[in-house]
Parts: C-alpha cells; structure tokens; sequence
C-alpha cells in the first residue's frame, strides 16, 4: 500500500506498507516481515 501527501507546491510526504513472506519446505527458513517506509520529497 502507497500514500502520498503534498504539503505545498514543493514538498510531498510518501508512505509505504509492504509485508513480505517466505514459506520454505526446508526447517528454520520460513520468515515473515512488516516494513513501513517514510520519505520527504522537496522538489524546486
């Protein structure tokens, strides 16, 4: 999921929520994981 904000004509705010996964036939390699990613753009 993506989400973006524009503060002013020169500045935005992104988001980003990711889950990732792998599931393995191979014991210990299964692995889950939840990112959360926050970025500024200024642009002139």
């Amino acid at each position: 999921m993506n989400a973006g904000y524009k503060l002013n004509r020169s500045a935005q705010i992104k988001g980003e929520f990711r889950q990732d996964w792998l599931r393995s036939n191979v014991t210990g390699n299964d692995y889950s994981a939840s990112i959360f990613l926050l970025g500024l753009r200024i642009q002139q």
